[in-house]
């Protein structure tokens, strides 16, 4: 009999690897009058031959911290040094995007043998973004670096070379990308080294290298989907310290498909597939480090599925790990030690058919420059076109924008919104499929209305009011994909998916209230001493990796991080206290008026780093 979760595993693999080909190949339209920086006009040129990097290097500096999208047309961009996200004075500063055409249409190239690419022990990045270096200049505030739809390529004879270096705080993503050594050689596709995240990773393939990707930090937590890694020297993943957050990740790779270790990795690997790789090598190296859950796992070629500090773990006869926990693993009721293994909902996804799918509201009458702009960007979600966007600039609205009809997708390019406290900006009523806001900075505040019976995606955007996601009864689900916001509510029988959701709730209430829904999150990163979230009322929370970050530390010391009431709740999380008080109670349970506390004194004594992994199956 074939395992059915053999099946469930290889078959993601496979899907993810139809879509890595046909990504890879199309084109993707970008409107040249959204505002956009084209490389072009800074005198790259794209053609393979000429070097770039001086270019490249002008548009970076003259565009730093300012929330603009470079555009790279579809072309070759040969340079031979690195592209820091820096200023002459060497000072990382963030808020960018690099926008290409299209995985394989836009390639950023590394010429072969550059100097300074030659030693993989002092690695060197083609580009490396963010503000946090180690020397105190602009530490902590990588915040908003973005890269979509693009391939870099450390070229040939650089084993030194790094194809990314990237960093990201709060909000960040890699998006649609390549990463690839056309003759193997490198020391890593992608780095996050320098406390990365949180921020997401997602439709990502690494091609060669010593390590397909190399994380390291304590801090924040980064989050990995759809991601496929092949043909690496050492490992295709490598973990020293981070707490990652993993789905649907294939590695294909003789080298083990993940390395874990360090006394504060934590990874969460879920729906993944990890093949083609030697007889005497172990899939998975977790050594020294305090968690590792694995769910649904496909494992092929390998002798061994996990190489510990003590007792393998063997491959079993189906070929799939069901589930796997590493580490402590708490609960304070009667129940099993495992997670809710929650059904997963994917984000939906539009895909438009180019420049006639889309529609400008300055065609409308909007202007970007701080008016009202509420009664053009209705005119112009009316107008029957799938996709509206705005150009770069400042908008206002003077009543709420009703999504509806025709419109599946409303994109910003880093747009921004001015005077919106306190007001509802957007309100979802749209009835005949999802609708996707994307990549808005509602820096001065607003809210979103969730009134539709078709699920509403938020990805890319920061500064909402706190309140600022509103699910009406006649809502159904929220997708939520690399969004900063906190203190929302999901009433009964609602649902909300969540990839990279950074949520810091500052008292008073908490982070998010389940009261009777189903909240699965992946990757979860929050800060204050507060409570996280609440689940009631048979409400079913799913917590898979992330970090709690008590770092302004606690306005009441008794608040635990999770509530749990009468529901389900299953969790893996670290926290790391940054030298501050911990947390007293990781969570606070009640059952049928029975309270029971889990606390980090019964468990816990002293250190800056607490591994979590709980679960409560009441309601399951």
């Amino acid at each position: 009999m074939i395992n059915k979760f053999r099946l469930i595993a290889w078959g993601i693999a496979g899907c993810l690897s139809a879509h890595m080909a046909s990504a890879g190949a199309g084109e993707v339209f970008v409107p040249r009058d959204a505002g956009l920086i084209n490389v072009r006009d800074f005198g790259a040129a794209g053609d393979g031959r000429t070097d770039d990097t001086a270019a490249l290097r002008s548009a970076v500096r003259a565009n730093l911290n300012a929330h603009r999208t470079l555009l790279f047309p579809a072309g070759t961009y040969l340079v031979s040094d690195t592209i820091d996200w820096a200023g002459e004075d060497g000072i990382f500063w963030p808020w960018m995007t690099w926008q290409g055409e299209g995985r394989g249409r836009t390639i950023i190239r590394l010429a072969n043998a550059s100097p300074g690419f030659g030693d993989a022990g002092n690695p060197k990045p083609l580009t490396k973004t963010g503000c946090y270096r180690g020397d105190g200049k602009g530490e902590n505030a990588a915040h908003g670096c973005y890269f979509f739809d693009l391939t870099i390529s450390a070229g040939s004879r650089n084993p030194g070379a790094v194809a990314l270096d990237y960093n990201s705080h709060n909000t960040g993503a890699v998006v649609r990308v390549d990463l690839i050594s056309e003759d193997g050689a490198g020391r890593a596709g992608l780095r996050l080294v320098r406390d990365p995240g949180p921020c997401l990773i997602k439709d990502v393939s690494v091609r060669g290298f010593d390590r397909g990707i190399e994380l390291e930090s304590l801090l924040f937590s980064v989050t990995f989907e759809r991601i496929r890694l092949e043909g690496q020297r050492v490992a295709g993943f490598e973990n020293a310290g981070n707490a990652a957050a993993i789905r649907q990740l294939t590695s294909v790779n003789r080298v083990p498909a993940l390395r874990n270790h360090g006394w504060a990795a934590a990874i969460v690997l879920l729906d993944s597939t990890l093949a083609g790789g030697a007889s005497t090598a172990a899939a998975i190296e977790h050594s020294g480090a305090p968690t590792l859950l694995l769910r649904n796992i496909a494992i092929g070629g390998y002798g061994t599925a996990v190489k510990t500090d003590s007792e393998p773990i063997p491959i079993p006869s189906g070929g799939v790990i069901a589930e796997e926990i590493l580490g402590k693993k708490f609960t304070l009721f009667p129940g099993e030690a495992r997670t809710l293994n929650l059904p997963v909902e994917e984000t939906p996804e539009f895909h438009d058919g180019g420049g006639q799918d889309w529609v400008s509201v300055t065609e409308f009458g909007a202007r970007g420059d701080g008016e009202d702009a509420s009664g053009a960007v209705q005119r112009a979600v009316d107008s029957g076109k799938p996709v509206v966007y705005f150009p770069a600039g400042d908008y206002r609205f003077a009543k709420p924008v009703i999504l509806r009809g025709k419109v599946r997708r409303v994109v910003g390019f880093s747009s921004r919104f001015q005077g919106a406290r306190g007001r509802v900006l957007f309100r979802c009523e749209n009835r005949e499929a999802p609708v996707s806001l994307e990549n808005f900075r509602f820096f001065d505040g607003g809210k979103i209305e969730h009134a539709s019976p078709q699920p509403v995606v938020l990805k890319y955007c920061t500064g909402l009011d706190r309140r600022g996601l509103i699910m009406t009864d006649q809502g159904s689900t929220w997708f939520l994909e690399d969004v900063c916001h906190s203190h929302l509510r999901l009433p009964a029988g609602k649902k909300l998916y969540a990839r990279q959701w950074n949520n810091e709730p500052e008292p008073p209430g908490a982070g998010f209230v389940n009261d009777g829904g189903l909240v699965w999150v992946l990757g979860l990163k929050s800060e204050f001493g507060n409570t996280v979230g609440v689940s009631r009322n048979g409400g079913r929370t799913e917590i898979l990796g992330g970090m709690a970050v008590p770092a302004q530390g606690f306005k009441d010391p008794e608040a635990p991080i999770f509530v749990c009431q009468d529901a389900a709740l299953s969790f893996t999380l670290n926290e790391m206290t940054f030298g501050n008080p911990c947390y007293r109670h990781a969570v606070r349970e009640t059952r049928k008026g029975m309270v029971r506390l889990l606390r980090h004194d019964d468990y816990f004594k002293g250190g800056t780093q607490i591994p979590w992994t709980f679960f409560s199956t009441a309601g399951r």
